[in-house]
């Protein structure tokens, strides 16, 4: 044989063993997390170890096992997707943004999609008065809090969608929209909730959740 065959055997071995650590962790976490995000955390996980890796046959191995230490930290901290396209609105100043994107999502896509919501701080809590208005089209929030975004949150997301220009971090294989709320609209809630509205149903609509 000469190298260039040897080499293909390598990366033959890689891609089975890669594959059979995918189909190990979606058993282990089936249920929790779709097979595309497992997927995303084991190439994550192997990427950088086979670039700088020795012994190139353990990298499979070693990114299986960071994978599943990821998968288990997100979801810890995150409600269970049950294998449910997963949607993170993030606004780091604003909390108040992504809890109405949130809230709008649940009511329109009910249980098809797992839903969740970031900011940027630990402690802010959503405005009362955006309580108020989501009320007033039926939709019920709570004075909650939502938890700082980590890397890992992202990482779990189908589709990331930034409220306000934040920075959020970019990965490979995810879906991104950035919808730039104009600073004049935070000063009515009324006008931000209708622009929210608007545009969660139209995401609901590209991603095929009936209402």
């Amino acid at each position: 044989m000469t190298p260039r065959r040897y080499a293909d055997l390598f990366q033959v071995d890689t891609t089975a063993a890669l594959h059979g650590a995918a189909e190990r962790l979606h058993d282990e976490f089936d249920g929790t997390f779709s097979i595309a995000t497992i997927e995303r955390f084991l190439h994550d996980s192997f990427t950088p170890l086979a670039a700088r890796a020795t012994v190139s046959r353990f990298a499979p191995l070693i990114a299986e096992r960071q994978a599943r230490t990821l998968l288990l930290d997100v979801a810890r901290e995150a409600p269970q997707p049950h294998g449910r396209p997963v949607v993170l609105f993030v606004s780091v100043h604003d909390v108040t943004r992504s809890a109405m994107a949130q809230g709008f999502l649940r009511h329109v896509a009910g249980d098809q999609v797992a839903v969740w919501s970031g900011g940027g701080a630990t402690g802010a809590h959503v405005d009362p008065a955006a309580i108020a208005v989501m009320g007033e089209v039926g939709i019920a929030l709570q004075d909650t809090c939502p938890p700082p975004f980590t890397d890992d949150t992202v990482r779990a997301a189908d589709v990331v969608v930034t409220l306000g220009a934040e920075p959020c971090p970019v990965y490979a294989g995810h879906r991104y929209r950035d919808w730039s709320i104009l600073d004049a609209d935070a000063a009515d809630l009324r006008a931000t909730r209708d622009w929210i509205g608007r545009h969660v149903r139209h995401l609901a609509g590209e991603l095929g959740l009936a209402a």
